[in-house]
């Protein structure tokens, strides 16, 4: 998830904040944030042209790392459907405490499932459709 920044595609953006219930105006003002960039080139100091992107979220931006965390929470429902559907295992640190499936800190990542062939089938299932809707 290093890079992933660059990668994350609008319409996922927008879709996973209509999913997690923001009204439609604030989702409008948020995405005018995010594609209302232009990259231009100075070359001895003058404007020889411009890239408008299609996807990413600007490092450095104050609210990149929020919009993020939107991203990501999808991949966590998705770990949590699977392990709802019994797909994965959990991990429990004590009788009767919580179970675990994951854990997500700034760039890394901690999935906890059994160690079988058929876990990591279905974690690498969860991987593969997030990358494909994340971009």
């Amino acid at each position: 998830m290093s890079k992933v920044y660059n990668r994350v595609e609008w319409a996922f953006l927008e879709g996973m904040m209509s999913k997690l219930g923001f009204s439609n105006s604030w989702i409008d003002r948020i995405m005018r944030c995010v594609i209302s960039i232009f990259f231009f080139f100075l070359v001895n100091r003058n404007i020889c042209g411009f890239i408008k992107p299609t996807r990413g979220l600007r490092q450095g931006d104050p609210l990149s790392p929020y919009l993020f965390f939107v991203c990501v929470k999808g991949l966590s429902r998705l770990i949590v459907k699977a392990e709802r559907r019994n797909d994965i295992g959990s991990f429990c640190c004590s009788r009767g405490g919580p179970k675990l499936t994951h854990l997500f800190f700034v760039d890394d990542s901690m999935i906890f499932t059994r160690a079988s062939e058929r876990d990591c089938i279905a974690i690498k299932e969860v991987l593969e459709c997030y990358a494909l809707a994340f971009g």
